[in-house]
């Protein structure tokens, strides 16, 4: 069972150190004591030496929606910040036990005990648990004694949209672009026994990549905007094969 003990306690590193955080997968190992923890942290995850971090990289809150810590040791994961168990972190899913627990920003292996090859978390706060306080603890306790734990080897990111192949850079474009994943179907144009040019062409329409005047305006060629078939409208792809009425009846 967890311990709800009561507890009423209340210069940057190197260029060679922060050099070697660039050139380690996003590691960083602090310069006063060379604790080694995942990138993206603004200070040491000990927060004993006070070491600062390099700058939190922009596009890590958004990229750490997507991914889900595999605990091996626990010892670069954050029990209370990161997401290792649950569809949320355990701050985000439990913020009244967030806000009075003893160290926010502890590991996963600095509350994770064993005592005769059994399994139990130290998770103390700075004040007694009250009577109020019982149905969220009892779910706190499920969750944290109901999660998978590896307890050895490295600590791993699992990236969720692709779970078998892993994290890839077109998984994430589409999530940030916020377009669906399909297959271009290109069989249907390159098996066909036609020209090598036709089919090109019709590769390129399908893609919406003909160079009408409104791609050529984004190659910052700057021509009057005219469809030279109907005189009524710009020209684009769309138009030029779809709406233009002069095309229509060909």
């Amino acid at each position: 069972m967890a311990s709800t003990k009561v507890d009423n306690r209340g210069p940057f590193g190197s260029k060679r150190s922060r050099n070697d955080a660039s050139r380690n997968d996003g590691d960083w190992t602090c310069p006063k004591c060379g604790n080694v923890n995942f990138g993206f942290r603004v200070v040491c995850n000990r927060g004993k030496c006070g070491a600062p971090r390099p700058p939190v990289t922009p596009g890590w809150p958004s990229f750490s929606r997507h991914i889900l810590y595999d605990i091996g040791v626990g010892s670069r994961v954050k029990f209370w910040q990161d997401r290792w168990c649950g569809e949320t972190s355990l701050a985000v899913r439990y913020p009244d036990l967030f806000r009075f627990c003893r160290n926010k920003d502890a590991s996963v292996a600095e509350l994770m005990m064993s005592a005769n090859g059994v399994l139990f978390w130290d998770v103390r706060f700075i004040r007694s648990v009250h009577a109020r306080d019982l149905e969220v603890m009892s779910d706190f306790m499920a969750t944290i004694y109901g999660s998978h734990i590896r307890g050895r080897g490295e600590d791993k990111m699992c990236w969720i949209p692709n779970k078998v192949k892993g994290f890839l850079v077109s998984d994430y474009y589409r999530i940030l672009s916020g377009t669906a994943s399909f297959g271009f179907p290109w069989k249907s144009i390159w098996k066909q026994k036609i020209s090598s040019k036709v089919a090109f062409f019709v590769w390129t329409a399908a893609l919406g990549k003909c160079l009408t005047i409104d791609n050529l305006r984004k190659r910052k060629v700057w021509i009057l905007d005219w469809c030279n078939m109907c005189k009524r409208n710009g020209e684009s792809v769309d138009h030029l094969f779809l709406h233009c009425p002069f095309a229509s009846n060909l």
